[in-house]
């Protein structure tokens, strides 16, 4: 998160990346990094892997669309992205 608020982007992408892949090796799911990298990457203008990346967190986290927050709802909408 760090790099991502220093405005290093693609720092920040590295870093969420690294973290989604050791997630499950220290019992997580990663669904917060994935969030954050989609969010990321939607600032770069990486819109495609920005909405990738939010579908995937969608499926990881299912639930009714209203009960996300405005950050999750934001994203989807400026993305285009269906909420389940």
């Amino acid at each position: 998160g760090l790099a991502e608020e220093l405005g290093d982007l693609d720092g920040a992408v590295d870093e969420y990346t690294r973290a989604i892949v050791l997630a499950p090796l220290v019992g997580e799911g990663g669904a917060d990094a994935l969030f954050a990298r989609a969010r990321v990457r939607a600032r770069k203008g990486d819109l495609d892997e920005a909405r990738a990346d939010l579908r995937v967190y969608l499926q990881k986290d299912r639930r009714p669309a209203a009960t996300h927050d405005d950050e999750v709802q934001g994203l989807a909408r400026a993305l285009r992205v269906e909420l389940p």
